[in-house]
């Protein structure tokens, strides 16, 4: 992908590994949405807070049907 390409991006859907250079060329990203919701060290967060990105997960989406399959294979 182009640089040219790379400053267009606002979201990002997935979880990518993002290098500090390649987001230096994205200055129109706004969010990214973490599909894998386990927050890997892949990219570098406390640059994307730094710049206002938000970095959005699912991660308690699960946590009650997970608590509830615990409970129910204990019982």
């Amino acid at each position: 992908m182009s640089s040219n390409s790379l400053g267009k991006i606002s979201y990002i859907l997935g979880e990518p590994a993002l290098e500090e250079a390649v987001l230096n060329q994205m200055q129109q990203l706004k969010c990214i949405f973490n599909v894998e919701s386990n927050l890997m060290d892949n990219m570098p967060y406390d640059l994307l807070f730094q710049r206002g990105i938000n970095v959005g997960t699912t991660g308690a989406i699960f946590a009650q049907p997970v608590a509830e399959l615990g409970l129910g294979q204990a019982l």
